[in-house]
């Protein structure tokens, strides 16, 4: 994963997939916009089935923000049966997510401390779902990590004992959402990430206040990202049909 704070160069991003994540061109791009949105079974199985004759063709990528509900969670399903049926990752999943929505984010934040002392890679050991715990489509609470049981009590009892203060001043317990406001318990809910994608870029809101600038940055940037990749594609297939012409000519 990348967490990205300002806007990066064209540059910047090649160097970041061709160095870094040692990826190549895309030969084929699909974005999935919907997160919240609810489909049938009959529509996971017809766009699971699209989403499998794309990996016909080597070099496609899925575009999503990166969370376990929606569209992007039904795309990893189809992901994840498509390599376990046939073997193959011909499917490059990158979710592009605004960090502060994250679950468990904690252990980014964590991570991110220990890479600026260490050169070794950083594995984060993300919590599988638990089913009896969590729902599809539902946010977590505010302090995601500490609420589902991978910590010790103390912890959760100190999270639970928490207040915080509204714009008045009054003191508000931050577990209990009917005492938020519709733009508090926005901020409050938490998302997990779906762990078929295997390569993040968190989003910083910066000192962003409002919530729709947040997700007008958020949006920015996966544009410029899907920008920057299609051109890189682009480069890459002259420079192949370049080199081609050029071995037919001499040959």
């Amino acid at each position: 994963f990348t967490r990205i704070a300002t806007r990066p160069t064209r540059l910047q991003w090649q160097q970041l997939l061709a160095e870094r994540w040692n990826l190549k061109p895309p030969t084929l791009i699909i974005s999935i916009i919907g997160s919240r949105v609810e489909v049938s079974k009959r529509f996971k199985r017809t766009f699971k089935n699209g989403l499998w004759k794309a990996a016909e063709s080597a070099g496609c990528w899925i575009i999503s923000d990166g969370l376990d509900r929606g569209l992007a969670k039904v795309a990893g399903e189809a992901v994840s049966d498509y390599k376990e049926a046939y073997g193959k990752d011909r499917m490059t999943m990158v979710g592009i997510a605004t960090y502060e929505k994250l679950a468990f984010q904690d252990l980014f934040s964590s991570a991110m401390k220990q890479s600026r002392s260490k050169d070794s890679p950083i594995v984060i050991k993300y919590p599988p779902r638990m089913s009896d715990e969590e729902s599809n489509d539902e946010g977590l609470s505010a302090q995601s990590s500490l609420d589902l049981p991978y910590w010790p009590k103390q912890s959760l009892e100190a999270n639970k004992a928490s207040t915080t203060k509204d714009t008045q001043g009054k003191n508000v317990n931050i577990t209990d959402g009917k005492e938020l406001t519709q733009s508090q318990r926005m901020r409050k809910r938490h998302f997990r990430l779906n762990q078929n994608h295997q390569f993040l870029l968190l989003v910083d809101q910066l000192s962003e206040s409002s919530l729709e600038k947040k997700r007008n940055r958020c949006l920015e940037m996966r544009i410029l990202f899907e920008r920057t990749i299609v051109t890189w594609a682009k480069v890459s297939a002259l420079r192949l049909n370049f080199w081609a012409v050029l071995s037919h000519y001499f040959n």
